[in-house]
């Protein structure tokens, strides 16, 4: 496994602008582990994910949308489009 420079270790998003746009990592694996809860410590929010058919956020909704409670592990192949849901309350981290 590789570290990625491009991503730090922790990505905090703050209200009404917090996010992520939508990427690949193009690592191997990636692994998600919030520290806060969606209801709990923010609204809104929550990791979208494209299939490889329809990777096109403009054109194609998500294929799926998750939001781990905190400190669930989320292990996905680094070279799935995803992205990190604009939050409306409070802090995601």
């Amino acid at each position: 496994l590789e570290w990625s420079t491009r991503e730090p270790a922790v990505n905090v998003y703050y209200s009404p602008d917090g996010h992520f746009g939508i990427h690949k990592d193009n690592k191997s694996l990636t692994i998600l582990m919030p520290l806060t809860s969606r209801g709990v410590d923010f609204t809104g929010g929550g990791t979208a994910f494209w299939s490889q058919s329809h990777p096109d956020e403009r054109r194609h909704a998500p294929s799926l949308v998750l939001s781990p409670e905190a400190g669930t592990a989320l292990l996905f192949g680094g070279r799935v489009s995803h992205k990190g849901l604009h939050i409306d309350t409070g802090k995601r981290v």
